[in-house]
């Protein structure tokens, strides 16, 4: 995350690859769409860089700070595998997904994170289920908690909030997949 990047940093947070990286490595930022975009991955963690450009490994580390605010120099940990698995929560708005909506494509929402718990905003879009094969998530399956229904795809108290299970569709290091409802076990 380079010093010239205005957007702040949380952990979960969807990034892609920086135009100009600063030391060659490949910098990366925050996603600016939640739509059509090609990710490199999830920040997973963050070590910080000394105000003189040395990392700090062990000692006076800002332990207090638990995201990366905007234009602040950090390394960041990136899980960029494009066959990770990542679990993430659906928006309340719309219908929310069933057993059924397992296999399709998702969009998903670029709510700013937390400054006291670091965690990132980002939601899956409830609402954008499609097939459409640009879509940057692809729903896996969803998670199971015995105050969910997964089959019920109402917005009642018992529908809200749901967990899935989501691959990047458009990753950096990937392909592209179109979706089909219903392929994929739960």
């Amino acid at each position: 995350h380079s010093a010239s990047d205005n957007t702040a940093l949380h952990i979960g947070d969807f990034v892609i690859q920086e135009a100009n990286s600063q030391d060659g490595l490949g910098s990366v930022t925050r996603s600016t769409s939640g739509s059509s975009t090609i990710l490199v991955g999830a920040v997973v963690g963050i070590d910080w860089v000394h105000p003189g450009g040395v990392s700090l490994q062990g000692t006076n580390l800002p332990l207090e700070s638990v995201y990366i605010p905007a234009s602040t120099l950090a390394y960041v940990w990136v899980a960029d595998d494009p066959n990770i698995i990542f679990e993430g929560e659906f928006d309340a708005l719309g219908d929310q997904p069933n057993q059924t909506d397992v296999g399709l494509n998702y969009e998903f929402l670029l709510t700013t994170g937390s400054t006291t718990t670091g965690a990132s905003g980002m939601t899956i879009d409830s609402s954008s289920e499609a097939t459409t094969a640009t879509l940057p998530l692809k729903l896996m399956g969803l998670k199971r908690a015995p105050n969910i229904d997964i089959v019920d795809d109402a917005t009642d108290a018992n529908s809200l909030y749901k967990k899935g299970w989501v691959m990047i569709n458009t990753h950096a290091y990937g392909r592209v997949v179109a979706a089909s409802a219903g392929v994929l076990g739960v």
